[in-house]
């Protein structure tokens, strides 16, 4: 009897293994399920920015709020050094609202690494002459990052522009 015993409690473990073993399976599914979603192509030059929705991480609330792409708005994109390096760069954002230089804003840009599991990046630029916004950005490591340069400009309803940067390997 000892013996039949035995054999149940080794069959009711192995029982409770197998559902172990299956839930962390599950869990990798999900895991991979959502980086594949979040995952995109990107085949950016240095700085560039566009309306690209495939390759543009979503705008994020933030300082600066929750902006909607409005294409009324236009930016060009200056980096020092250029390209941007992953110890750090200064970028130089020229805001345009309708051909017209914006000022008085408050300028957010946010950043990230399509699929990748670190942190982002983010910084408020600060205005330096009528329309050019300046930011320094530390980037965790070079290659492709993507994100989203919010603008609040006062009276009007707070935007997000596209950017994409392809960030150097160190000078080291």
């Amino acid at each position: 009897m000892a013996k039949a015993s035995a054999a149940r409690t080794d069959t009711q473990h192995g029982g409770a293994s197998l559902l172990l073993l299956i839930g962390g399976i599950a869990v990798v599914a999900f895991v991979v399920a959502l980086l594949v979603v979040r995952s995109g192509s990107d085949d950016s030059s240095n700085v560039s920015t566009g309306a690209s929705v495939n390759t543009v991480a979503p705008a994020s609330a933030g300082p600066c709020g929750e902006g909607a792409p409005d294409p009324s708005y236009t930016m060009t994109t200056e980096s020092d050094p250029n390209p941007p390096r992953s110890e750090g760069a200064t970028f130089h954002l020229t805001v345009r609202h309708n051909g017209k230089a914006v000022t008085g804003a408050k300028v957010c840009v946010a950043a990230n690494m399509p699929g990748m599991l670190h942190a982002g990046i983010s910084s408020v630029a600060t205005e330096a002459s009528a329309g050019r916004y300046d930011t320094d950005l530390k980037f965790s490591m070079e290659g492709s990052w993507a994100g989203t340069v919010t603008v609040a400009e006062p009276g009007q309803p707070v935007v997000s522009i596209p950017l994409k940067v392809e960030v150097a390997p160190s000078a080291n």
